[in-house]
């Protein structure tokens, strides 16, 4: 008989619990841990839980971790010009591509610092404050894939929230697709 394992995430305000089928839970302080779906003991954190702009955003293992987690905010719905606005793309065929998905933006913790991709070297880190919203901290979900607005914009093709490795410290940036590290837990 296979088993199937699945995981649920359960927000509580002060208290976040990951629970995995037929296994325990673990809690963290607040926020969402957002894991790799093939990997899921594997999730963002900040690094050395330092709070503040540019502070790079790597992957950790849930039982090591003890970051504050990220709230995730859907911030529009992509919309390929058809009976609504275009956007958030300035290449439209992003925009038709991904036409119906949810746009989000992630902040860290209790923070007004987002998850952002830098365009130019292609690191995930913490923004300034009051960048939460630009196209750099804009992320479009398509299934379990994550992928950044500014960065696609600038290669012209999507760029991709992806983990180095499924270990702690790996360092999470944009790529194109090609790498079994892709693909996120983000609430549909």
């Amino acid at each position: 008989m296979r088993k199937i394992l699945a995981l649920l995430i359960v927000t509580i305000p002060a208290l976040t619990l990951l629970v995995s089928a037929g296994g325990s839970a673990e809690a963290s302080n607040t926020g969402t841990h957002y894991c790799l779906t093939n990997s899921s003991s594997y999730c963002w954190d900040v690094k050395d839980n330092s709070y503040k702009a540019g502070q790079p955003v790597w992957l950790y293992s849930t039982s090591g971790a003890n970051g504050l987690g990220f709230y995730g905010t859907v911030q529009e719905i992509v919309c390929d010009g058809s009976g609504c606005g275009v956007g958030p793309f300035t290449d439209t065929a992003l925009d038709k591509k991904y036409n119906g998905d949810d746009v989000w933006f992630f902040t860290a913790g209790t923070t007004n610092l987002c998850v952002q991709l830098n365009v130019d070297t292609a690191a995930i880190a913490l923004s300034a404050l009051g960048q939460c919203g630009s196209a750099d901290t804009l992320w479009v979900q398509s299934g379990h894939y994550l992928i950044n607005v500014a960065g696609s914009d600038a290669i012209g093709t999507s760029d991709y929230f992806t983990a180095a490795s499924n270990t702690t410290g790996a360092a999470l940036s944009g790529k194109v697709s090609g790498t079994d590290w892709q693909q996120w837990n983000v609430p549909s």
